[in-house]
């Protein structure tokens, strides 16, 4: 007894003292040390970028064919920012991910995604079979694969990979890119990044594939002809506002009926409402944007990643890009997976960052590993250490000198930038995250396990040493330790 009195003791001491220390670091690099850190960096050579012309609408100029050679590819890639690539995944694979993304979407939490309604945005476990499965495919295909090296380098960094569903009735989103400062702005600072798009069913406009702006990757914005524009967008504001009259003429309609029907007849009231909540959309007024506003839903962007089940886009995260409106109600869902690729730092001295204003939606135990750890997946699993940097995978096809963007440093880059998101754990996770969430409920717990600690010690103190006098006058305490 008066063992285990004293192990429990020297236990629960060393708990004590080990959440002090932790919440006394915490506490002091947020709120002491904080506020006067200084994380000099210096961006390197800003590139002003122009207004430009879209490169091609013809989406046949895009696609990668299996003649041509990885610098013919790649020239082409740069060209336009973006580049098909045909049966990046076979139809097996696509459909059995499929069947495995429909059943997810109501199982993973959901992240963030412009236009959520009627869409899904989950981020799934490599480690399960169909996505296992997918990502062997796409690490050894004959086309890709040397694309992408000739694109970002050898052993490119996964720093994204989610699935997106958009159910029918889901609304179109603006046109945007997936940046904020980059490698296009500052190529000596940040590494470049692209993403791949696979759709897993064959996708039409109507089911709202993806629209692109080739050639917008090293643009601030594109040529538009206002004038062109200006009547058209003249024409949608009369018909919103005849729209508006129209509802307004039926709200005063339904108002005066209401006022002159019979109070008395609760049933009739509540037919009445019920009546008004199916036919609310009915009083919703249309909101007239402004000609800029309207713009950048209206870009004369007329390519859209119409094409088959387990085909591929690789696009720059600088392209100007938009999730179409899936207005097809005879359509099945469209379900794409996209998986971002970053610049892999090639040796130490490579002090370049990921870019800025990136949603990096991968789970946070998959940090740490390069396209060439999606084929040997199998011989060498992934491990909860890799995102540390440690211990991480070889392959025949990796340079030692290789660093993958790991999780520490995906830390690093949101406490240089604090206005950047964290999304690898949580849509939240950022320093005002970390303060709320992280110190003060270490803080919290430490001071009440001290409180009690307080409390129980001198008691377990006197009755282990209670314990040990007993035993010495019986006798006891000799004998035991003999």
């Amino acid at each position: 007894v008066n063992a285990l009195s004293w192990q429990l003791l020297i236990d629960f001491h060393i708990l004590v003292t080990l959440s002090w220390l932790l919440s006394a670091f915490l506490y002091y690099v947020r709120y002491v040390h904080g506020p006067t850190l200084e994380l000099p960096y210096e961006f390197g050579k800003y590139l002003y970028l122009p207004f430009c012309d879209l490169t091609t609408n013809n989406i046949q100029d895009l696609f990668v064919t299996p003649g041509m050679t990885p610098e013919e590819a790649k020239e082409q890639t740069e060209r336009h920012g973006v580049a098909f690539v045909e049966q990046i995944l076979s139809p097996t694979t696509a459909s059995n991910l499929r069947d495995y993304i429909l059943k997810a979407n109501y199982e993973i939490e959901g992240t963030f995604v412009k236009e959520n309604d009627n869409r899904f945005h989950i981020i799934p476990d490599p480690t399960e079979p169909s996505i296992r499965a997918a990502l062997k495919e796409i690490g050894s295909h004959a086309v890709f694969r040397p694309l992408l090296d000739a694109v970002l380098g050898p052993s490119s960094s996964l720093v994204a990979l989610s699935v997106i569903t958009n159910l029918y009735g889901a609304e179109g989103q603006d046109w945007h890119y997936d940046t904020g400062m980059s490698h296009a702005t500052h190529p000596d600072y940040f590494v470049p990044e692209y993403t791949l798009s696979i759709p897993l069913q064959d996708t039409t406009e109507e089911m709202g594939a993806t629209g692109i702006c080739p050639g917008t990757h090293k643009c601030e914005s594109l040529n538009v002809d206002y004038d062109a524009l200006q009547p058209l967008y003249e024409k949608e504001v009369r018909e919103l506002e005849e729209e508006n009259k129209k509802r307004e003429e039926l709200r005063a309609k339904r108002s005066k009926k209401g006022e002159d029907e019979d109070d008395g007849d609760e049933e009739d009231e509540s037919e009445d409402y019920e009546d008004d909540e199916e036919e609310e959309e009915e009083y919703v007024y249309e909101y007239i944007a402004t000609f800029e506003d309207w713009l950048i839903y209206n870009f004369p962007c007329n390519v859209t990643a119409s094409v088959k089940a387990g085909d591929g886009m690789l696009y720059n995260a600088d392209l100007h890009h938009k999730g179409g409106a899936h207005e097809d109600p005879n359509a099945p869902e469209r379900v794409s997976i996209f998986i971002t690729f970053a610049g892999t730092r090639q040796s130490p001295t490579d002090q370049r960052s990921l870019p800025m204003g990136t949603v990096h939606s991968l789970h946070w135990k998959r940090w740490g590993h390069t396209v060439d750890d999606f084929v040997t997946m199998e011989e060498h699993p992934w491990r909860i250490w890799h995102i540390l940097g440690l211990g991480l995978p070889t392959s025949p096809t990796k340079a030692d000198s290789v660093r993958p963007w790991t999780m520490l440093d995906y830390f690093w880059i949101i406490f240089k930038h604090e206005e950047e998101s964290m999304h690898p754990i949580s849509d939240e996770f950022n320093l005002e995250f970390f303060t709320d969430k992280i110190v003060l409920q270490v803080f919290m717990w430490s001071a009440a396990l001290a409180g009690f600690y307080l409390m129980v010690s001198p008691t377990l103190i006197v009755l282990t040493m209670r314990r040990i006098r007993s035993e010495r006058e019986s006798g006891d305490f000799k004998i035991k330790n003999e």
